[in-house]
């Protein structure tokens, strides 16, 4: 399902925003942002302590 990829394409999108060096501390909370404490989120189906803190709001 294409709406699935938005987390990826926005990380993508933030890796070419200058400075690099400030958008790094926030790519996992974006990629990682429709993950779900029981693993069964997306895109890449991190569970529990493996989520970023802000990624599982």
């Amino acid at each position: 399902m294409h709406i699935k990829t938005h987390p990826v394409i926005g990380e993508n999108i933030l890796k070419q925003v200058q400075p690099q060096k400030e958008m790094a501390t926030i790519l996992e909370d974006v990629r990682s942002h429709h993950e779900r404490f029981d693993g069964k989120g997306y895109p890449d189906g991190l569970k529990g302590e493996e989520i970023s803190f802000f990624g599982s709001g």
